[in-house]
């Protein structure tokens, strides 16, 4: 795990969530008995020629959206939500991927507040279909909110 600071606190906050995801969510076993490894992960969705069905799971850490509120005279909080991805060729996978995707988020919930980051909570999940030429593409995502708190920059 990266250590967080104020300097770069975006960049490092998405670097623990895509490490944590990286070392922790690979693959996943469908109902059929096949076995679906996620290809590529990224900050963004690839834009590649000649896609195949073979590019799939796309596994897309997106970069956390943060704002700043006051905490004490000394103090600020960052407030941030952070939206996870996945692109699938089957809906099933694309379901059990993101079950994946939350437990490992929530199973190391610990290890987040180890760099400060707080109240590390599932805000939402949603889902989409569309076609990438002839490729029929399940998505879902789910979006985890949590806090951050550090000193303020004195200007006195």
């Amino acid at each position: 795990m990266v250590s967080i600071n104020k300097s770069t606190v975006v960049q490092n906050i998405w670097k623990n969530f895509y490490d944590r995801l990286k070392d922790s969510v690979t693959s996943v076993t469908l109902s059929d008995s096949s076995v679906q490894i996620i290809q590529f992960y990224s900050a963004a969705f690839p834009d590649r020629p000649n896609e195949t069905k073979s590019d799939y799971p796309i596994l897309i850490v997106n970069s956390p959206d943060i704002e700043w509120e006051d905490f004490t005279f000394t103090k600020k909080w960052l407030i941030g939500t952070i939206t996870i991805d996945i692109f699938t060729t089957k809906a099933e996978s694309a379901d059990l991927f993101i079950d994946a995707i939350i437990n490992s988020i929530e199973t190391y919930r610990d290890n987040f507040r180890d760099l400060g980051l707080m109240n590390v909570n599932l805000d939402s999940t949603s889902k989409d279909e569309f076609f990438r030429g002839k490729i029929k593409v399940h998505m879902k995502s789910c979006t985890f909110s949590f806090r951050y708190i550090f000193t303020k920059t004195n200007t006195y």
